[in-house]
């Protein structure tokens, strides 16, 4: 099931499962140590599949971030907070250790006297152009952890797929499936 498909990845052993790809129709399970960060090219939205990102691992610490992007935000959120400045939504990006915090945007304006601070797991890349909010005073960046990226995608859904071969080689030398 799509549940043991995760457990899996979240338990492998033998190398650091990134993440997963549940087949419906196959009832297959494919482990990766790549993600659609890590091998943006490589990724494929596959009908039937789900794709299934393990936010506990590849946790970079020593990032940078990217220039802000003024007057937009990012539509996906994983965590909301107050802040009282850009600066503390930056430090609570870092900070965030429920899940693996990509992004932030700071919006300063959203009722007078209240500030907001979105948290998410998402960036521009993953989750599409169409996935922005204008909004005069928002202000948006997210991290750099030296990954080579490529311009965002115009899909405006969230990737649901795999990733596709030859360029990634799952570790594992057969495909789990579903005992029937």
């Amino acid at each position: 099931s799509k549940t043991e498909c995760e457990d899996l990845c979240l338990s492998e052993s033998r190398f650091s499962c990134r993440s997963a790809t549940y087949d419906h129709l196959r009832k297959e399970c494919h482990l990766s140590e790549e993600d659609r960060f890590s091998q943006p090219d490589s990724f494929v939205v596959r009908q039937g599949s789900d794709y299934l990102e393990n936010q506990c691992e590849s946790r970079q610490t020593r990032c940078d971030y990217t220039p802000q992007t003024r007057d937009q935000y990012l539509i996906y959120t994983d965590k909301s907070l107050e802040a009282f400045s850009d600066a503390s939504c930056k430090q609570a990006c870092t900070q965030e250790r429920d899940f693996n915090c990509r992004s932030y945007s700071f919006l300063s304006e959203t009722r007078p006297g209240t500030t907001q601070c979105l948290l998410s797991s998402d960036t521009q890349q993953s989750a599409g152009g169409n996935a922005f909010q204008l909004t005069t005073g928002a202000l948006y960046a997210e991290k750099d952890c030296g990954r080579q990226g490529r311009p965002a995608s115009q899909s405006s859904s969230r990737p649901s797929g795999q990733f596709g071969r030859p360029q990634i080689v799952d570790k594992l030398p057969q495909v789990l499936a579903d005992p029937e």
